[in-house]
């Protein structure tokens, strides 16, 4: 596989697609992004980290969501270019996409 969409960030991105191979993008809708700014800083930066590790990229169904989230702590992402709002990766349509 060599590009996986993990639609929301909790389960599908964290943990769920930790374990994949190939490019990561996880799409953040709206609900997910409200219970991982509920959780506690250290546990929010946690699955941030950890999806940043694994080099996953963020794209976000809309700027309020983007907003949201990088008002959370979170911004460290923002600063490394890896959270992006509404853009699409593309990539050599020879390679297989799988999308949880």
């Amino acid at each position: 596989i060599a590009r996986v969409i993990a639609h929301f960030l909790v389960p599908s991105g964290y943990p769920l697609a930790l374990a994949t191979e190939g490019e990561l993008e996880v799409v953040l809708h709206g609900s997910d992004v409200r219970v991982v700014v509920a959780l506690p800083l250290a546990s929010r930066r946690h699955v941030v980290a950890a999806l940043l590790a694994r080099g996953a990229r963020f794209r976000f169904v809309s700027h309020d969501l983007q907003i949201r989230a990088l008002r959370s702590s979170v911004s460290r992402a923002a600063e490394r270019g890896d959270l992006r709002y509404g853009s699409v990766l593309r990539g050599d349509s020879e390679k297989r996409t799988v999308a949880c």
